[in-house]
């Protein structure tokens, strides 16, 4: 397309890159990335592309390491079963943890920027753009409730596990999984 630009951009800058260059752009090449890393790393490689719906929109942020958060898929369920041909939500809690109650790791849930959040292989982003609070596993803390379209999910017959990524308000990569149960 012979559309190039070189400033230099933030971290969380939104870039809209058909007003930059006038088109759509079928693909693109980040370069010039400070500090260098190695592409082939995929641990410290620290770029990450979540492309946020089917127009082409994305977000590109540092990822070093993502933070491992637990999560609930249809809170209160046992085993958390999917019909992927509902046209309904799937509601998926980011829990609240805390080492101090036997958790691996502490993890304030509220500090997730539900925006950020993706689900299932489809990627697909919070149905209402806001996620809810509440203390989903009665555990005394405030856990982030979600809510993604089954359709949008990409999840298919044979799938035993769904995961969701995000971010926190501050910038840090999260990454949680749990069980599932495809029934049709």
């Amino acid at each position: 397309l012979g559309c190039s630009f070189a400033p230099s951009y933030s971290s969380l800058t939104f870039i809209d890159l058909v007003a930059l260059c006038g088109e759509a752009i079928p693909s693109f090449t980040v370069s010039g990335i400070s500090p260098p890393a190695d592409a082939d790393d995929p641990l410290g490689f620290p770029t990450r592309l979540t492309f946020n719906n089917l127009l082409g929109s994305f977000s590109m942020f540092g990822s070093q390491i993502d933070v491992s958060v637990r999560i609930d898929i249809k809170p209160g369920g046992d085993p958390n079963s999917i019909n992927t041909k509902s046209k309904g939500v799937i509601p998926v809690a980011i829990l609240t943890t805390a080492v101090a109650d036997g958790d691996a790791s502490d993890f304030d849930a509220t500090t997730v920027d539900p925006l950020s959040v993706t689900f299932g292989p489809g990627a697909a982003t919070e149905k209402h753009n806001k996620g809810h609070l509440e203390d989903v596993d009665g555990d005394g803390d405030t856990d982030l409730v979600l809510h993604f379209p089954t359709q949008d999910s990409g999840l298919a017959v044979g799938d035993t596990e769904a995961c969701l990524d995000g971010m926190t308000f501050g910038g840090q990569a999260i990454h949680g999984c749990d069980a599932v149960n495809i029934v049709k």
